[in-house]
Formats: structure tokens, C-alpha cells, sequence
């Protein structure tokens, strides 16, 4: 039986698996057919006891859906140490299939998540004064390499106590076994400067969004893309790229 369409301002409730999500009818049908079909009136939506409507889906996976479908940002799992999460990425794209999300399949099916962020590898010299042992949030642990020696006349305790090498920590006793004898020094080899090499990521924003000015250039090189046009128009106006979306839609 055929009802009437749900006004985009109705305030709905998912349940997906154990998960709530409080939402808006227009929030779900803007970049999603599926809810777009679901909302449409075509048939009556059934609701649990406490009003709620449950979804079939994976929770963890639709986390992600639900984030992009409220700010049309893309699910970038990437981390500086472990690089990114492609067992999530996978899991997204099977929901986002499911729920029909265009832009979201194709920016997960083009492996757009690999242009988010890029690296470089910046080296530098080093004084070993100067030298820090760690970087922030945006690098890797830097690697150290040799550049320059020295060499260094270390003392060698009289009575050759291996931690009292340099003379700081010999005492007494110590004085006593030099007696009037002369100093002993050993020489010894200290790298005085390092090149040390910084692994620097740097993020790229127009590729986190399916608003950015880099996604929605991607879009005019795929071959087909399987887009409803008014999900595509709000989508490309909101960038001036009308005749980007004329091109998409001819072929």
C-alpha cells in the first residue's frame, strides 16, 4: 500500500545491530537511493516498540556510512605507524553498496583514501647536541645515519675500572694507584654530526570530502559512475563544476 512521502525535516531513529542513530529523513535520502527509495512512500515502514526503525547492517561499518551521509566526509582510516585500515575500508564498501551511496562506493572502490594523504622524506644534518629522538603527529620516528667523526682522547682509570672511564667517577683509591705515574689516555672515535631522515606526511583535503575540488575532478576520468543526477548536482554546484556533471551524466 502506498503512503505518503516522508517530509525531510521527520526526525527518525536507525537501530543498526546494537547502535542508535537520530537523524532526519533529508539527512538519509540526500546521497543514499536506498534510503531515497526507503522514504519514498511506496510502502508503509515498520517501527519497533519504541519507534525506532531497524536496518540490517554491520554497526561498526555503518558508523562510517552514517558520518558521511551527515557531512559528506569520506572514512579516512589512516594511522602515521600502521598506515591504512583496508580490512575497514572493505567493510564500509560492502555497506555503502548496500545502501547505495555513489560517490562513497566510488571514492572507496578507486582507493581514494591513497591520495588523502601523501609523504616525503626530508633530510637534514645534525649537530648530536641537537639531535631529538622522535618526531610528532605528522612523522615517523626519524633515522639516524653517520656523517661526520672525530677523534677524542678519553682518560683510562689506573686501575682499569671500565665505568670509571673518563675519569669523572674515579675517587681515592683511584689517585692512589696513579700515584706519580703519567695519565693514561685511550683515543676514541664520537660521531659529532648525523643526517637525520624525516618521513613527513601531508594531508590533502579536496580528496576527504565528495565536495572536494580533487574528488569531483577524479569523477570526469571514470569511465561510468552509476549516480542519481540530483545527488550529483548538489553535489558538483556546491563547486561551480556544473559542466563537470554534464560531462559525467553523457556517458
Amino acid at each position: 500500500m502506498e503512503t505518503e512521502a516522508h517530509s525531510p525535516s521527520e526526525r527518525v531513529v536507525l537501530r543498526v545491530g546494537e547502535s542508535q542513530y537520530f537523524t532526519t529523513v533529508g539527512t538519509l535520502v540526500e546521497k543514499s537511493q536506498y534510503f531515497k527509495s526507503y522514504f519514498s512512500g511506496a510502502w508503509p515502514i515498520e517501527k519497533e516498540e519504541d519507534g525506532s526503525i531497524f536496518i540490517e547492517g554491520d554497526p561498526h561499518a555503518f558508523d562510517y556510512v552514517m558520518q558521511y551521509l551527515r557531512r559528506g566526509t569520506f572514512p579516512l582510516a589512516f594511522d602515521v605507524q600502521r598506515g591504512h585500515n583496508y580490512s575497514m575500508y572493505s567493510r564500509v564498501l560492502e555497506e555503502a553498496k548496500y545502501f547505495q551511496c555513489p560517490l562513497l562506493v566510488a571514492w572507496l572502490e578507486d582507493a581514494c583514501y591513497n591520495k588523502c594523504v601523501t609523504w616525503r622524506v626530508k633530510t637534514t644534518i645534525q649537530e648530536a647536541t641537537e639531535l631529538a629522538s622522535s618526531g610528532n603527529g605528522s612523522t615517523r620516528d626519524p633515522k639516524f645515519s653517520p656523517y661526520s667523526k672525530c677523534a677524542e682522547k678519553v682518560y683510562e682509570c689506573p686501575r682499569g675500572i671500565l665505568g670509571h672511564r673518563g675519569g669523572e667517577a674515579c675517587g681515592r683509591k683511584c689517585r692512589k694507584a696513579q700515584g706519580n705515574d703519567p695519565r693514561e689516555f685511550d683515543t676514541e672515535s664520537t660521531i659529532e654530526k648525523w643526517i637525520v631522515a624525516r618521513t613527513e606526511y601531508l594531508p590533502h583535503l579536496g580528496w576527504m570530502t565528495d565536495s572536494g575540488r580533487d574528488f569531483l575532478a577524479h569523477l570526469a576520468t571514470r569511465p561510468t559512475l552509476d549516480m542519481n543526477p540530483g545527488l550529483c548536482e548538489r553535489a558538483f554546484t556546491s563547486r561551480r563544476m556544473k559542466a563537470l556533471l554534464c560531462y559525467l551524466l553523457l556517458f
